[in-house]
């Protein structure tokens, strides 16, 4: 066993085929180029949107609180400042068999205008969802 420092610490899950999966978003951006973001609204916002489109897409009851958010700290050297975090779902009563699914879904909702609100300035500088619907894929590990 080899004991590592805290900058070294991440969990990866590998999201195999034939079992369920929980529902979770990849979100990201530059708060350099996005000073007006206050991180905790907006976490809170996504998770509120998300809970009320789910729940009205799936017949399900679905709340904020339901995301488990972990958000990634920026370290006092990155520049321009990245914020992220990973939601996850944790609710009995949704689950997906194929992550193209909980793509679909995101997509779905990440599509929708409700959500021109979490639109960004990326690290190019051009307009686009903080919400990364590219991470969804077989056998991928998600940290």
């Amino acid at each position: 066993m080899q004991i590592c420092g805290q900058s070294k610490l991440h969990l990866y899950e590998i999201l195999l085929e034939d079992r369920y999966k929980k529902l979770y978003l990849d979100i990201e951006f530059c708060g350099k180029l996005n000073g007006t973001i206050k991180v905790p609204d907006v976490w809170w916002a996504v998770r509120e949107v998300f809970a009320e489109e789910l729940a009205s897409m799936f017949g399900v009851d679905v709340k904020s609180c339901d995301f488990l958010v972990l958000e990634s700290k920026p370290a006092p050297k990155d520049k321009p400042m990245k914020r992220s975090a990973h939601m996850i779902l944790n609710n009995r009563n949704l689950a997906f068999l194929e992550p193209h699914l909980i793509k679909a879904v995101v997509k779905a909702i990440v599509d929708s205008p409700r959500m021109t609100q979490f639109m960004v300035r990326n690290f190019v500088g051009s307009m686009t969802s903080m919400i990364d619907t590219a991470v969804y894929g077989r056998n991928r590990p998600f940290r």
